[in-house]
């Protein structure tokens, strides 16, 4: 059992259990960066093959890996693509092209977008916690208890107005 009580309330918030904060910069050592790329490239494949699965849709992605070496005299990898079935593929792409540039345009989401969309959420949210338009305890008021409210609102208003 861990003991926080020597802690103040802004260090125990401050607490990570679990993985930490990656910092999201290259990774300087090859190996360590390779290894890495590996990693996160099966994970990612995994995910869009459950996605697929899952929900019913057709999903790709195009993985083009590191280059080998730093001098650039080997040509750069081929390209990974999955699904691994070539005729899949082929249709995915031939389906995305024949679509009008209007349609894709409505089925993207940029990631600016997507982003914009969070802030202003999230500042609605935070408008609405700072200042609420509406306190669930009026809800049992009749309308002349709430005009009574409201002229007692107004009153004490125009008493500090004279002082």
């Amino acid at each position: 059992m861990l003991n926080f009580d020597h802690l103040t309330i802004q260090e125990t918030c401050n607490v990570q259990m679990g993985r930490g904060k990656l910092s999201m910069e290259l990774i300087k050592n090859w190996k360590a960066r390779n290894l890495a790329f590996q990693i996160r490239k099966n994970t990612l494949k995994k995910k869009v093959y459950e996605l697929a699965t899952l929900c019913g849709i057709k999903a790709m992605v195009i993985i083009y890996g590191p280059k080998q070496d730093t001098l650039q005299t080997c040509p750069p990898p081929e390209p990974e693509v999955l699904p691994d079935n070539r005729d899949q593929v082929l249709d995915l792409i031939n389906n995305y092209k024949g679509q009008s540039p209007e349609d894709r345009r409505k089925k993207t989401v940029l990631l600016s977008d997507f982003y914009k969309g969070k802030i202003e959420k999230a500042e609605k949210d935070l408008t609405d916690l700072r200042y609420p338009t509406w306190d669930p305890r009026f809800n049992s008021f009749t309308e002349n208890d709430l005009c009574r409210f409201v002229a007692d609102l107004e009153n004490i208003a125009a008493a500090k107005d004279v002082n």
